[in-house]
C-alpha cells in the first residue's frame, strides 16, 4: 500500500509539473506555436509519469483509471481509495510547485488574478456544458479503451507508457480548443482547489466544473468497464 501510494503521488506531480507546466509557459509567454506542441509536451509528461510509477503502483494516475480497474476486480477498496488520495495529494503539490515557478510571472502577466491565468491549473470550457460533458465523457472513453488495447495486444512494455502518452496528445488536439482536455479527475480538482486558495477565489467553481471534469469522467468508466464485458473486449 505505501508504494502504491508512492507510485501514484509521484506519477500525478510529474504528471501535473509538466504538463499544467506546459499550459503555464503557454499562458504567460505564449511559448508555443500550436496546440500540437502543447500536445507532445502533454504526451511527453503523462508518459515519463507512467515511466516513473508503473513499478511502484501499476501508474493509473487517473481516478477513471482506478475506477475502472477496480471494476475488474483488479485493486480492493483499500487500494482503490489510497490511489485516489494519493492522485490528488501529487496532483496538489505539483500546482504548487509550479506556483511558486510562475508567482512573479503571474504578478506581471496580470494584476488581479482572473480566469485567463487560472486556466494552467484547472480547465474551464468554452462551449456549452452539455457539449464539454460529452466531450469529457467521449475523450475518457478514448483514453481508456487505448489503454486496454495498448496493454493487453502490445507485449513490448517499454512501449505501453509512450503509446498511453500519445493516446493522451491525440485526444488534447481534438478536445482542448472546446474543453481543455481534462478527462482525469485528480488532474482538475486537485489543481482547481490550489487556485482557490492560491488568490484566484471562487471564480475558479464559476462553472459546472465538478459535473464536466469529475463526473463525466468517472461515468465514462463506468460506461467502459460495462460495454467491455457486454462486449468481451
Amino acid at each position: 500500500m505505501i508504494k502504491a501510494f508512492c507510485g501514484e503521488f509521484l506519477g500525478m506531480f510529474v504528471l501535473v509539473f509538466i504538463g499544467c507546466g506546459t499550459v503555464g509557459l503557454e499562458v504567460l509567454f505564449k511559448a508555443f506555436d500550436s496546440i500540437y506542441l502543447i500536445a507532445l509536451m502533454w504526451a511527453i509528461g503523462v508518459s515519463l509519469a507512467i515511466f516513473s510509477s508503473r513499478k511502484l503502483s501499476g501508474a493509473h494516475l487517473n481516478p477513471a483509471v482506478s475506477l475502472w480497474v477496480y471494476l475488474e476486480s483488479g485493486i480492493n477498496l483499500k487500494r482503490f481509495l489510497i490511489d485516489i488520495l494519493a492522485q490528488f495529494l501529487g496532483a496538489f503539490l505539483g500546482a504548487f510547485f509550479l506556483y511558486i515557478i510562475f508567482q512573479s510571472h503571474l504578478l506581471n502577466y496580470e494584476s488581479t488574478l482572473t480566469l485567463s491565468s487560472a486556466k494552467m491549473f484547472g480547465e474551464f470550457y468554452s462551449t456549452s456544458t452539455l457539449k464539454a460533458f460529452f466531450l469529457e465523457f467521449l475523450g475518457t472513453l478514448f483514453l481508456l479503451s487505448g489503454i486496454a488495447v495498448i496493454t493487453s495486444r502490445i507485449r513490448i512494455k517499454n512501449a505501453h507508457p509512450i503509446l498511453i502518452g500519445l493516446v493522451v496528445g491525440f485526444a488534447i488536439i481534438i478536445i482542448a480548443p472546446y474543453t481543455q482536455c481534462g478527462i482525469n479527475p485528480a488532474r482538475d480538482l486537485a489543481p482547481r482547489l490550489f487556485s482557490f486558495f492560491a488568490g484566484w477565489g471562487s471564480q475558479v467553481f464559476s462553472q459546472s466544473f465538478f459535473i464536466v471534469y469529475v463526473i463525466a469522467p468517472l461515468l465514462s468508466s463506468f460506461i467502459f468497464f460495462y460495454l467491455k464485458r457486454l462486449t468481451k473486449f
